[in-house]
C-alpha cells in the first residue's frame, strides 16, 4: 500500500506556500498562476460508497466509481427497456466481479486488486451465510441507511492501513 503522501499528487509545475491571509486566513497559496481548467491538486478519496438507492440507476466500479459495462445495458438499466438498439456502440469498459461472489463490480483487475489490499477483503460477504454478523449487517444497513456501508468501509481501510504500517496485526 502506498504512503498517505504518495495517494496525493501536485501537479508537477504547481509550488505552494503556507502562510497567512489578512482576507483568507491561513492556508495553501500558489506561487504560479494557473488558467481556468488547469487540474492543481489531485486526490484519492479514503472511501467512497455509491448510494444504494442509485444501485438500480448505474453499474459502477466498486472502487473507483468509474462506469462499468455496455452503455446500451446502462441506458436499458436506466430506462427500465429490456433490450436497447444503439446504432453505434462505444467500447465498454469491462466488468470484472470479485472473486468471492459477493456482488462488488470492478472496472479492471488493478481496481478490484486494490479494492480489496484497502479494505474489500474485510468486508466481503463472498463466502458467507445470511447467519453471518457481516452479512446481517450489510442487510440491516441496505434496508435501513447505507450510511452503515460507509462507516464500515471506513473502519476497515483504516484497519488496513493500521496493518499495512506494522500498527496492529491481523490474522483472518
Amino acid at each position: 500500500m502506498k504512503a498517505p503522501s504518495e495517494e496525493r499528487h501536485w501537479a508537477p509545475h504547481c509550488q505552494v506556500e503556507a502562510r497567512g491571509s489578512s482576507t483568507q486566513g491561513k492556508g495553501l497559496f500558489s506561487c504560479a498562476q494557473f488558467k481556468r481548467g488547469d487540474v492543481v491538486f489531485t486526490e484519492r478519496p479514503a472511501v467512497a460508497s455509491q448510494a444504494i438507492d442509485n444501485l438500480h440507476l448505474v453499474t459502477v466500479c466498486a472502487h473507483c466509481h468509474r462506469t462499468v459495462g455496455a452503455l446500451s445495458t446502462q441506458l436499458a438499466r436506466r430506462a427500465e427497456l429490456a433490450e436497447l438498439e444503439l446504432p453505434l456502440e462505444p467500447p465498454s469498459c469491462q466488468v470484472v466481479q470479485c472473486e468471492a461472489g459477493c456482488g462488488e463490480v470492478y472496472c479492471s483487475e488493478q481496481c478490484r486488486a486494490d479494492a480489496k489490499a484497502q479494505g474489500h477483503a474485510l468486508l466481503c460477504v463472498g463466502d458467507s451465510t445470511e447467519e453471518d454478523p457481516l452479512f446481517v449487517h450489510k442487510v440491516h444497513s441496505m434496508e435501513t441507511n447505507d450510511v452503515f456501508l460507509l462507516a464500515a468501509k471506513v473502519a476497515s481501510a483504516v484497519l488496513t492501513r493500521c496493518v499495512d504500517y506494522d500498527v496492529v496485526s491481523l490474522s483472518l
